[in-house]
């Protein structure tokens, strides 16, 4: 192992530490019962390294699938539905003073009186600008990645987190086996301090 390597793995093995260590300062002991994980059948060195591997791939393209599901928009008649909704609240602010045209004297107001403060409430009441401003919005999309609609978002994030949990389960039996073989298997330092803290293998 070269030293850069053993730098890493040190770096590593300090994050993954610091976050167990937040971890159980912050959860009440009664909140942490051990996972018990069933033994597997033996495999060899090799075998539990390609597994180890494949595990960590898919927990990483996980993490890939769980970022750009928050970077996501939403479908475009999702956000065509929230611009008009903008576009009638802002039109609603629109409320140009007339008590100059219904005063018994009558004194003309100067064009700064009735313009409102900003053009936009005007503006929003006008279909040629909320047509321009539905236009504007449809023509992003072609250049965004897929949609998700935000009534799906919480159960595919769900789904995928449950998913990566059960890798990360696999993954932390791989290390504890290693270990009672007498293998040191590195643990990431992103790995999940709930798992590495309460994950046993069943005797």
């Amino acid at each position: 192992m070269t030293r850069d390597e053993a730098v890493a793995r040190f770096n590593a093995a300090q994050q993954l530490v610091a976050a167990c260590q937040d971890m159980i300062r912050a959860t009440d002991p009664a909140e942490l019962p051990p996972i018990l994980l069933t033994r597997g059948q033996s495999k060899t060195t090799r075998e539990a390294a390609v597994n180890l591997a494949r595990l960590r791939g898919d927990i990483a393209k996980i993490g890939g699938e769980l970022q750009a599901l928050a970077a996501a928009p939403v479908p475009l008649a999702e956000a065509a539905a929230r611009l008009d909704d903008f576009l009638d609240g802002a039109a609603r602010q629109w409320d140009p003073a007339t008590g100059y045209f219904t005063a018994t004297s009558y004194t003309a107001p100067s064009l700064d009186d009735l313009l409102p403060y900003k053009l936009l409430p005007l503006l929003a009441a006008l279909p040629e600008v909320r047509a321009a401003f539905h236009a504007r919005v449809a023509a992003a999309y072609p250049k965004l990645p897929a949609s998700v609609p935000s009534k799906d978002r919480a159960a595919f994030r769900a789904q995928l987190l449950d998913r990566r949990r059960q890798l990360e389960l696999a993954e932390e039996q791989i290390v504890l086996e290693g270990a009672l073989a007498g293998v040191t298997i590195p643990r990431r330092a992103d790995a999940s301090a709930d798992v590495v803290v309460r994950a046993v293998l069943a005797e």
